[in-house]
Formats: C-alpha cells, structure tokens, sequence
C-alpha cells in the first residue's frame, strides 16, 4: 500500500477478495475434510489450544467471535477450520470475516494515505499492541454482556 498509494483502494480490494477466497477454501476443509486434512492442519500449525477454545466460543458467541479473530493477530486458521467443522453457516462465516478483514484493510489504508511513508515503521511497531488491545477490550465487553 505504501508503494501504490495511488492504488490504495485497489490494492485494499484485492488482498480483501484474495483473503475472502481463502477464508472460503478454509471453511471447507474444515467442513469436509476436517477429520483428515483439517486435523493435521491444526497439528502443523500448532494450534490446537487456539482451536479448542474457539470452537467452544463458536458456539456460543459464533458472529463476534469470527469478527474479532478476523481483527486481532489471532491466526485466522482457527476460525476458518472451526466454523467449517462446526457447520457453522457460511453466510454468516463470510460476513464476519469480510466486516472484519475490511475493517483492518481499509484502515490500514487510510493510515497509509495519512501517514505516507511513515506508515510501515509505525505499523510494524504497533501492529500487535493495537490488535491485543482490541481483543482484551472485546473480550470484556463479552464477559460483562454475559454477567450484566
């Protein structure tokens, strides 16, 4: 985005149908082929705990949970695996996971377009506190929806 500031928005669409692509191929290996390919997915990746838990709060709260994976640095794998295996509804999966990855995508740009240049070195310093910082603020707005 930096390089194609004049391409900001098409360079934002792009990586947001591509990502869109992927999140579908995802779902359905978690769908169909959960049993063999999703699983040693999982274990190539490491992620089981991840996994564990998101299919517990798949079920529970399967939209917000989605959504906030696709914004925070949470390996956006486990959602995909989890919402196929769990038929979570595809509808549903691709409309969290777009609102989400639009979100990050298209803020990012408008960053770019407002910071120019400076954008990657403050991007890559602050990534993963904005994100963190979006999750835990989430993640008590869930608890006290929960409680209250």
């Amino acid at each position: 985005m930096v390089l194609e500031r004049k391409r900001i928005w098409l360079v934002s669409t792009v990586a947001l149908a591509g990502f869109l692509a992927g999140a579908i191929v995802g779902y359905y290996i978690g769908f169909a082929l959960f049993d063999t390919a999703g699983e040693w997915f999982i274990n190539y990746l490491s992620i089981q705990d991840y996994y564990k838990e998101f299919q517990d709060t798949l079920s529970q709260d399967g939209f917000i949970a989605i959504f906030l994976v696709g914004v925070t640095p949470v390996p956006f794998q486990v959602a995909m695996l989890a919402a196929g295996a769990g038929d979570y509804p595809l509808w549903l999966f691709m409309l969290a996971a777009g609102a989400a990855r639009a979100l990050r995508y298209y803020v990012l740009a408008l960053i770019v377009l407002w910071l120019g240049p400076y954008t990657e070195r403050l991007w890559g310093k602050y990534a993963g506190l904005v994100g963190w910082s979006i999750l835990i603020v989430a993640g008590t707005m869930l608890l006290l929806m929960q409680f209250l």
